[in-house]
């Protein structure tokens, strides 16, 4: 079944041009402007979190309800996951190394609390 999709608001151009070609191939790696493109995977991953985890540190331990995050549609989490995969790729050494772990860090957290929780109640 078709799930709701990820936003699209400051999405990185790279994911766009992905989906547009039906995830055929990955983008061109040497095309993307790293400091540009960790810019726009942080706003567009804020973006789709719940309003208590879009400011402050990325990764927040505390819980709450990431209901808003449960997206299953063709263009669900896997974008999210292509994106890390495009940046971490696109790094050789830079300096936004550090922002990429905290990003997976943050986003393998978010997936274990989906993973933990049903109907928006956590399981104990």
């Amino acid at each position: 079944s078709q799930g709701k999709a990820l936003p699209t608001k400051g999405r990185p151009a790279a994911v766009a041009w992905w989906i547009g070609r039906a995830r055929a191939r990955d983008p061109p790696v040497t095309e993307v402007d790293v400091k540009r493109f960790s810019s726009d995977f942080v706003t567009w991953w804020r973006g789709m979190n719940p309003a208590w985890r879009r400011d402050g540190p990325l990764l927040q331990d505390e819980g709450g309800d990431l209901a808003v995050m449960k997206t299953s549609g063709i263009n669900g989490f896997l974008s999210v996951l292509m994106a890390l995969k495009w940046w971490r790729r696109a790094l050789t050494g830079s300096a936004s190394a550090e922002e990429w772990a905290a990003c997976v860090d943050d986003v393998v957290w978010v997936l274990r609390q989906m993973a933990g929780q049903r109907d928006g109640a956590t399981r104990e």
